[in-house]
C-alpha cells in the first residue's frame, strides 16, 4: 500500500542497490518523458519503455529513465528546446545520425502535469502548446489523479521491479530518497524534493496507473 508513517519516506519502495543501473543502450521501445512545469526548477525525466512477459501470457510496461534535465528560472517553451537537444544526443551512443530538434522531439511521447492545460506563461498559449510548438507529443489526463494514486503507482513499478533510473540523475534519486511525509501524512512540499519525483510519477501515472487500495495495508499480497 502506500501508507507509512508520518516520519517515513514517500517513496519508501524505492532502493537505489536494486533500481539505479546504468541504462542499457540496446534497448528499444518507446520514448518517454514526465514534466514538471514548476519554474525553478522545472524538472523532465527522460526515459525508454518497453514490455517484458508478466509471466501469465500478458505484457508488463517496463521504464528506464536514462537522462534528467533540470534548470532554474526558465519556462516551458525553452525547456522543451532544451529537452529536444537531449533527445537529438539520444541516438549518437547508437551509431545513428543526429535528428534535428524538431525530429528528435517527435519520436517523443510526453506525460506532463495535466494543470499545464491550463497554465501558461504566454497569454496566448499554455505550457502544453508550448511542448506541441517543439515537436513533442503530449499525452495528459484531464485532470491529475490523486496524489496518493500517483504515489502509489510509481511504489508498485519500484516494489515489482519495473522502473530503473541511470546513476547520472543525481536529482532524481536523491530526491526519491530524501521526500518524506509531513504532519498529516502528505508528502512534504516544503524542502524542494518533490519536482523530480513528481515528473516520474507523471510519466508512470501516464502508462501504467494503479489506483491506491482503500485501507493503510502494506501488503502487496492482494496484487
Amino acid at each position: 500500500g502506500y501508507f507509512v508513517p508520518p516520519s517515513g519516506r514517500v517513496y519508501w519502495a524505492f532502493d537505489a542497490e536494486r533500481h539505479v543501473r546504468p541504462f542499457d543502450w540496446r534497448l528499444v521501445g518507446d520514448k518517454v518523458m514526465g514534466c514538471d512545469f514548476n519554474v525553478s526548477p522545472m524538472f523532465w525525466c527522460h526515459g525508454v519503455r518497453w514490455h517484458v512477459s508478466d509471466g501469465s501470457g500478458g505484457e508488463k510496461g517496463v521504464i528506464w529513465i536514462w537522462s534528467e534535465t533540470q534548470r532554474e528560472n526558465t519556462n516551458p517553451w525553452a525547456h522543451a528546446e532544451l529537452c529536444a537537444d537531449v533527445w537529438a544526443d539520444f541516438d549518437e551512443p547508437r551509431g545513428r545520425p543526429r535528428p534535428s530538434r524538431s525530429e528528435a522531439a517527435a519520436q517523443v511521447i510526453a506525460h506532463p502535469d495535466a494543470a499545464g492545460r491550463a497554465r501558461s506563461t504566454k497569454a496566448s498559449e499554455n505550457d502544453f502548446g508550448a511542448m506541441q510548438r517543439v515537436g513533442f507529443k503530449v499525452r495528459a489526463p484531464d485532470a491529475n489523479p490523486p496524489v496518493k494514486d500517483r504515489v502509489f503507482a510509481l511504489n508498485t513499478a519500484f516494489h515489482e521491479g519495473r522502473c530503473f533510473i541511470d546513476p547520472c540523475c543525481e536529482e532524481l534519486i536523491r530526491c526519491l530518497q530524501a521526500q518524506a511525509r509531513d504532519k498529516y501524512n502528505e508528502p512534504d512540499k516544503t524542502q524542494g524534493v518533490d519536482h523530480a519525483p513528481d515528473a516520474l510519477g507523471y510519466l508512470w501515472w501516464g502508462t501504467d496507473p494503479r489506483v491506491a487500495p482503500k485501507g493503510n495495508a502494506r501488503d502487496f499480497s492482494w496484487m
